[in-house]
């Protein structure tokens, strides 16, 4: 059994983090800008109060990221946190690898105190619904998430 270990990001993994994050945005279709990647990464990796970046790293190598975002939530009690983004690189997928750093993610909320952890999937990717229904995540199917971009 392989056993992946969440190593906080700092600011000498921004190589490795942008190569995964650039793969992860090709993949989702996401359009990759550095500028703006730093600019959102570099706080998140320096203060903690704003969530958590976690390389996940296997034989002391990293094969993929986490990153957590907190918010709080008057409904559920708390603070609470969004899966901003996670991503294995494909040679290591379907592996348990990802089951086994949700579980990891998961302990670690509940060990910083967040009431609840909430995330998007596409419709679409039905690989990544069933790892997370595996994990406990429950579909909150009487909403919709919606944004507006204020920049």
């Amino acid at each position: 059994m392989l056993n992946p270990v969440l190593r906080a990001a700092a600011r000498e993994d921004l190589p490795d983090l942008a190569r995964f994050i650039q793969a992860y945005y090709r993949l989702e279709g996401i359009p990759f800008d550095l500028f703006r990647l730093e600019r959102g990464l570099v706080p998140l990796l320096e203060r903690p109060d704003l969530g958590r970046v976690w390389m996940i790293d296997l034989n002391n190598a990293p094969i993929g990221y986490f990153i957590l975002c907190f918010g709080y939530s008057i409904e559920k009690g708390g603070r609470d946190a969004m899966v901003d983004e996670f991503f294995i690189d494909a040679a290591w997928r379907k592996r348990g690898i990802g089951r086994q750093v949700l579980e990891l993610v998961i302990a670690e909320a509940r060990a910083i105190g967040l009431v609840s952890v909430f995330l998007e999937v596409r419709r679409d990717n039905d690989a990544a619904q069933r790892l997370y229904t595996a994990a406990g995540f429950t579909l909150r199917d009487k909403y919709l998430l919606m944004d507006v971009d204020s920049t």
